[in-house]
């Protein structure tokens, strides 16, 4: 088995499949570290998986089993995953989040476009983590189909959980709609006490990081307007 850095963590795991197996090599260490967690061999779930389901290859049945491996035990380490577009500009991490096909990479595209410098930096699942009570945004080479994705840590500056609309529009959330748009949008463990743990790390990223409800057209105007309240003096 191999080392990869992900999130600063140090994970020992053995993907053999395409897209993962392509996807993790940026996250290849060679290191002394001591590793924080390893996921074992499981090759013989992903063909439980695969056989089970009507997934479109062996390949995506691993990289579906070793993301639910990977964000469960994320939660250990203050951790946890948002289903999202996240984007760098000016050095910090813009989220937006929403169900798939809503157009969440739509809009991180737009300011792609709009601001000079830009960059994704995980177009659909990145991790979260609160460090010395920072929280910030992590690429991981879970970042679906377009495998856009930069093996590095943005502080966050705000999260937006998107809908669509005819009119631009932003808005704060209230801490009840924050909490359930996050909850819906990330890995919720079986495991009652990994749960508990989860829940308890989402409300102090909600607490600590401003959410916003956003409503977008596909126009440049939808980009700008998201910046600029997300960059509004306090």
């Amino acid at each position: 088995m191999k080392k990869y850095k992900i999130c600063d963590l140090i994970v020992k795991m053995n993907p053999i499949y395409e897209p993962l197996k392509s996807q993790i090599i940026p996250y290849l260490v060679e290191t002394d570290e001591e590793i924080d967690f390893e996921i074992p061999n499981i090759e013989d779930k992903v063909e439980k998986l695969f056989n089970e389901t009507q997934l479109p290859n062996i390949g995506t049945a691993e990289y579906l089993l070793y993301g639910s491996y990977f964000y469960t035990r994320l939660i250990m380490y203050e951790g946890v995953m948002l289903h999202s577009s996240s984007v760098v500009y000016e050095d910090k991490a813009y989220l937006f989040s929403a169900p798939s096909g809503t157009g969440k990479s739509t809009h991180t595209s737009l300011w792609l476009e709009v601001f000079e410098g830009s960059y994704i930096l995980n177009d659909d699942k990145p991790a979260i983590r609160i460090i010395d009570d920072k929280i910030y945004a992590y690429g991981t080479p879970f970042s679906g189909k377009t495998d856009l994705s930069v093996p590095t840590r943005k502080e966050i500056k705000g999260i937006c959980f998107l809908e669509r609309s005819k009119e631009n529009w932003i808005k704060e959330a209230s801490l009840k709609d924050a909490i359930s748009f996050f909850y819906r949008e990330t890995v919720r463990p079986g495991h009652k006490e990994l749960l508990d743990r989860a829940f308890d790390i989402v409300e102090k990223i909600v607490e600590n990081v401003k959410i916003y409800r956003l409503g977008v057209n596909i126009s440049h105007e939808a980009a700008i307007l998201a910046y600029n309240k997300m960059n509004e003096a306090t």
